[in-house]
């Protein structure tokens, strides 16, 4: 009985090892992304994400308006941030609250299941981490820090000057990986083409 992969070559539609070879390129590597397309979908060139480099470009544009930010203005902010504080606190303590509950009763779920095979055991340890890392993300910084006191100006410049800096880093490292992992996937395939003598 023929796959997908191999219909073509039962049928007679796909006489030729290159072509037989590049079908099935598509449920490799660089290429498995294309897994679910038509057998016949084109191979395009990837081309990266920009959303790292988009998101430096706001984080620095941000960085900049921060600098510009008169002490005045920084201090009408720190006044009304300080002040809705602790409406803020008790929603997202009712909120990380109700998130925990749905993934402990979520995590109990993974925890009784069996898996059908030795091969499943993976994704239920997959199942596991994704939770445990979700949950360690919600854990609201209001439960730690109830009575703290209002910042200055200058803290405040200072603590937003160094979170937007991380940001910044973070995008751009993101975006470089983007473009490197790209470039890894089309050399893959012109590799594979190339060994295939296709052009």
């Amino acid at each position: 009985m023929s796959t997908g992969y191999t219909c073509g070559v039962e049928d007679g539609t796909i006489t030729e090892f290159p072509e037989f070879a590049m079908r099935c390129a598509k449920a490799m590597g660089a290429l498995v992304t294309m897994r679910e397309e038509p057998m016949n979908a084109p191979i395009p060139v990837f081309e990266p994400s920009d959303s790292g480099k988009v998101n430096a470009e706001r984080a620095t544009r941000e960085l900049n308006d921060l600098r510009a930010t008169s002490d005045d203005i920084l201090q009408g902010i720190i006044d009304r941030e300080y002040d809705s504080r602790p409406v803020k606190d008790r929603q997202e303590l009712a909120d990380s609250d109700l998130k925990m509950a749905r993934y402990d009763y979520m995590l109990s779920q993974v925890e009784v299941w069996n898996p059908p095979t030795d091969d499943h055991g993976g994704l239920k340890e997959f199942m596991t981490q994704q939770i445990k890392d979700s949950m360690d993300w919600i854990r609201p910084i209001s439960r730690t820090h109830p009575d703290e006191e209002k910042q200055t100006v200058v803290e405040y410049r200072e603590m937003r000057e160094r979170r937007l800096k991380e940001e910044i880093r973070r995008c751009e490292k993101a975006y470089l990986e983007e473009v490197e992992r790209v470039a890894g996937r089309n050399q893959w395939v012109t590799d594979l083409k190339q060994s295939l003598d296709i052009t």
